[in-house]
Protein backbone atom coordinates (compact mmCIF):
# COMPACT_ATOMS: atom_id res chain seq x y z
CA UNK A 1 0.00 0.00 0.00
CA UNK A 2 1.04 3.35 -0.49
CA UNK A 3 1.66 5.77 2.31
CA UNK A 4 2.19 9.42 1.59
CA UNK A 5 4.61 11.33 4.24
CA UNK A 6 4.34 15.18 4.51
CA UNK A 7 7.82 15.94 6.06
CA UNK A 8 10.92 14.24 5.54
CA UNK A 9 13.14 15.47 8.56
CA UNK A 10 13.94 12.98 10.62
CA UNK A 11 10.84 11.70 11.91
CA UNK A 12 9.44 11.90 8.60
CA UNK A 13 12.46 9.59 7.46
CA UNK A 14 12.45 7.60 10.56
CA UNK A 15 8.30 6.96 9.69
CA UNK A 16 9.21 6.06 6.25
CA UNK A 17 11.89 3.39 7.10
CA UNK A 18 9.49 1.84 9.41
CA UNK A 19 6.83 1.73 6.85
CA UNK A 20 8.99 0.80 3.70
CA UNK A 21 10.23 -2.26 6.26
CA UNK A 22 6.71 -3.01 6.45
CA UNK A 23 6.21 -3.08 2.36
CA UNK A 24 4.45 -0.30 1.90
CA UNK A 25 5.33 2.23 -1.04
CA UNK A 26 6.74 5.45 0.51
CA UNK A 27 6.15 8.85 -0.88
CA UNK A 28 8.06 11.50 1.02
CA UNK A 29 7.27 15.62 0.22
CA UNK A 30 9.21 18.08 2.09
CA UNK A 31 9.98 21.86 0.81
CA UNK A 32 13.71 21.07 1.98
CA UNK A 33 15.56 19.51 -1.19
CA UNK A 34 18.77 18.80 1.18
CA UNK A 35 16.61 16.54 3.11
CA UNK A 36 14.81 15.14 0.54
CA UNK A 37 18.31 14.13 -0.81
CA UNK A 38 19.34 12.08 2.76
CA UNK A 39 16.07 10.50 2.39
CA UNK A 40 16.79 8.91 -1.43
CA UNK A 41 20.34 7.90 0.15
CA UNK A 42 18.80 6.08 2.79
CA UNK A 43 15.28 5.26 1.75
CA UNK A 44 13.79 3.56 -1.06
CA UNK A 45 10.94 6.32 -1.56
CA UNK A 46 9.80 8.58 -4.22
CA UNK A 47 9.87 11.95 -3.16
CA UNK A 48 8.55 15.21 -4.42
CA UNK A 49 9.98 19.16 -3.21
CA UNK A 50 7.20 21.08 -2.67
CA UNK A 51 4.57 22.52 -0.13
CA UNK A 52 2.31 20.30 1.09
CA UNK A 53 -0.27 22.29 1.53
CA UNK A 54 -0.80 23.22 -2.45
CA UNK A 55 -2.85 20.81 -4.19
CA UNK A 56 -0.70 20.23 -7.51
CA UNK A 57 1.97 18.86 -5.02
CA UNK A 58 -0.11 16.28 -3.25
CA UNK A 59 -0.83 15.23 -6.71
CA UNK A 60 2.66 15.22 -7.53
CA UNK A 61 2.88 12.83 -4.95
CA UNK A 62 0.07 10.60 -6.52
CA UNK A 63 -2.05 11.59 -3.14
CA UNK A 64 -5.17 9.83 -4.75
CA UNK A 65 -3.24 6.73 -4.58
CA UNK A 66 -2.22 6.56 -1.00
CA UNK A 67 -4.07 4.50 1.10
CA UNK A 68 -2.73 7.08 3.78
CA UNK A 69 -1.17 9.92 4.69
CA UNK A 70 1.07 11.29 7.48
CA UNK A 71 2.05 14.81 8.28
CA UNK A 72 5.22 15.32 10.24
CA UNK A 73 6.43 18.80 9.17
CA UNK A 74 7.67 21.25 12.05
CA UNK A 75 4.24 23.52 11.91
CA UNK A 76 1.45 22.17 12.77
CA UNK A 77 -1.19 24.05 10.99
CA UNK A 78 0.48 22.72 8.15
CA UNK A 79 0.10 19.59 9.40
CA UNK A 80 -4.11 20.02 9.23
CA UNK A 81 -4.37 21.36 5.99
CA UNK A 82 -2.71 19.35 4.00
CA UNK A 83 -4.22 16.05 6.16
CA UNK A 84 -7.52 17.62 5.16
CA UNK A 85 -6.37 18.44 1.18
CA UNK A 86 -4.94 15.12 1.59
CA UNK A 87 -8.58 13.42 2.70
CA UNK A 88 -10.33 15.52 -0.01
CA UNK A 89 -8.40 14.09 -2.69
CA UNK A 90 -8.46 10.63 -1.57
CA UNK A 91 -6.71 9.57 0.80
Amino acid sequence: MRVVVAGAGETGRHLGAMLSRGGHDIVLIDQDADALHEAEDSLDALTVQGDVTRRSVLRRGEIEKAYGYVAVTDKGTTNLLSAALARAAGA
